[in-house]
């Protein structure tokens, strides 16, 4: 899938650059210029691909996604003078001028709100009612998930975070996976694990791993082996297909991710586990739907997909089976799915159609 989709963008980004090159002398002062001689036309023609190159060397996957967005938006305008405008020889030049800077304000803006919204973690709150003894009236859940510390915010940064999900009391935090990634230094990890250590929760913090936790190419300067170490030193306790109580009504499993290959099936997991305790499972890609809810656990909460980052990962992830959900809560059988956006990113600086947040889930049960 990853091959498809790294050649579908490279096609986006080279068509992208040609188009942007064709319009570009429909700039006045470049116009002249491009109309002097043939030099002169490809000059005008390579802009973009200079403009591009140099943002690309500081960063490459945002370039990448500015220049797709322009394209889109110049196309949209260069349709919509085509379509709606009054017809005229004379006026062509000047729509097209129009059309440029339409498309240049509106894709600022538009990528702008996207950054706001990748950068400012709101508060998302669910209430979920059970008719099983939680042991307690309310459990109140935080959870956290996609934190890759060292993007949007450091080490210092998710302290704050966690500073304001304490204010709100949680019984348990836990955190569902991609907390850290390749990109992630030594000491801002060693810097989240402090803030952890300090959390209070009366059941504590969990954690399962995300499919960029343990690193892909040992490039940074901390090892797996250290990031679970570090984790434990500051009383997080991590889940590998493990199961662990909470009240006397509440059971949590936490899942391997799916990139682990010895991870274990769901209804395996959930063997020996008496039925009449509310189940919580961990699992931080929303994509076994089908065996989660024939095995029956309560509810089960994921992350990995940032609530689709981007107008149209989402429905893309959706459509090609990679996830089962991108966002959101939904019900199958007796299971309630709840995927949460994440609060932050990985790579991508804008979100769009979406945006981060933590999630506060109050649990509402039935007290004999």
């Amino acid at each position: 899938m990853w091959t498809i989709v790294l050649i579908a963008v490279c096609i986006l980004m080279i068509g992208s650059l040609i188009y942007l090159g064709s319009r570009m002398s429909h700039f006045p002062l470049l116009g002249k210029i491009a109309g002097k001689n043939a030099f002169g036309r490809w000059v005008v023609r390579l802009i973009p691909l200079a403009v591009f190159a140099g943002f690309a060397v500081w960063d490459f996957v945002n370039a990448v996604i500015v220049l797709i967005h322009l394209t889109v938006f110049w196309i949209a305008a260069d349709l919509l003078f085509l379509l709606f405008s009054k017809r005229g020889k004379g006026k062509k030049k000047a729509k097209a001028y129009a059309a440029a800077w339409i498309a240049i304000l509106a894709c600022a803006v538009y990528l702008v709100i996207g950054y706001y919204c990748a950068h400012q973690v709101s508060r998302k709150s669910y209430t979920i009612l059970t008719e099983k003894d939680l042991g307690q009236q309310k459990l109140r859940i935080a959870l956290i998930a996609d934190c890759h510390v060292g993007s949007t915010f450091d080490g210092e940064g998710f302290a704050r975070h966690l500073a304001e999900i304490q204010k709100l009391k949680p019984d348990v935090l836990v955190i569902v996976g991609d907390y850290v990634d390749d990109s992630s230094t030594k000491e801002d990890m060693l810097r989240a694990g402090q803030a952890l250590g300090g959390f209070e929760a009366k059941y504590g913090v969990y954690f399962v791993y995300g499919n960029h936790d343990k690193g892909y190419y040992n490039s940074r300067g901390f090892t797996a082996d250290e990031l679970a170490a570090n984790l434990r030193e500051n009383g997080v306790t991590i889940l590998e297909d493990a199961n662990v109580m909470l009240s006397s009504g509440v059971c949590l499993i936490g899942r391997k991710d799916r990139s682990d290959r010895s991870r274990k099936g769901m209804a395996e997991l959930m063997e020996g586990i008496d039925p009449s305790l509310y189940t919580i499972v961990l699992n931080h890609q929303p994509n076994d739907y089908k065996a989660e809810a024939e095995a029956g656990p309560d509810l089960v909460l994921s992350g990995h997909t940032h609530g689709g980052q981007m107008i149209p990962i989402g429905l893309i992830g959706r459509l090609s089976g990679a996830d089962d959900r991108s966002y959101g809560m939904e019900k199958r059988n007796s299971t309630t799915f709840l995927v949460t956006s994440g609060i932050s990113c990985w790579a991508l600086d804008f979100k769009t159609g979406t945006k981060s947040e933590y999630v506060i889930i109050d649990l509402v049960g039935n007290v004999k």
